[in-house]
């Protein structure tokens, strides 16, 4: 007789591990699967900072044709250089023009 309940307890004690094994395994998934939506904004924040910094300016550095983008008025502004076609500096220009995009921008949305 004591044979048969030892093997009971032994199944009631397997059966408790899984279910306490699958309620964690739940619980584990619902966390990892619940979107917080943070990860979406930050890489709209980065997709949005790449579309500015691509975008073309009306300053050429060197020649006319040749106008950079933000990026490289960035740079240029850090070296000293000046818009050759706008006979002002390329900080001057980029605290001109890169403010009212921003400016542009935030009204948009």
């Amino acid at each position: 007789m004591k044979l048969d309940k030892k093997g009971q307890q032994e199944i009631v004690g397997f059966v408790l591990i899984v279910v306490l094994v699958m309620v964690g395994l739940m619980v584990f998934l619902i966390i990892s699967v619940r979107d917080t939506g943070e990860g979406e904004a930050a890489v709209g924040v980065s997709n949005t900072l790449d579309v500015l910094m691509r975008m073309t300016t009306d300053c050429a550095i060197s020649y006319v044709p040749d106008y950079d983008e933000f990026e490289d008025l960035f740079k240029s502004c850090y070296v000293g250089d000046s818009c050759s076609n706008l006979n002002m500096s390329a900080c001057a220009y980029l605290n001109e023009s890169f403010g009212d995009v921003v400016s542009a921008l935030m009204e948009s949305e």
